[in-house]
C-alpha cells in the first residue's frame, strides 16, 4: 500500500496526490483523504497475510497451543 503514496512522486497518480496536495495547501482533510484510505488498506492486506499465514503454516509448526 506504501507505493500507493509513492507513485505520486515518479508521476503515476493515486492516493499520494491526494496528500502530497493537502501538503503543499496545508490541508488537513485533503491530506486524510489519502492518508485514511491507505492505511485501512494495509491493515486489511497485513490481516489478509497473517490469515494466509496461519492457513499454509501446519500445525505441528504451530506449536502445541494452535492458533
Amino acid at each position: 500500500m506504501a507505493s500507493a503514496t509513492l507513485a505520486t512522486f515518479v508521476g503515476g497518480g493515486g492516493l499520494g496526490d491526494f496528500i502530497q496536495a493537502g501538503l503543499a495547501m496545508n490541508d488537513v482533510p485533503q491530506i486524510l483523504t489519502g492518508a485514511v484510505p491507505v492505511a485501512v488498506g494495509a491493515v486489511l492486506v497485513d490481516a489478509w497475510f497473517g490469515g494466509l499465514e496461519r492457513w499454509l503454516t501446519s500445525p505441528g509448526l504451530r506449536g502445541a497451543d494452535g492458533p
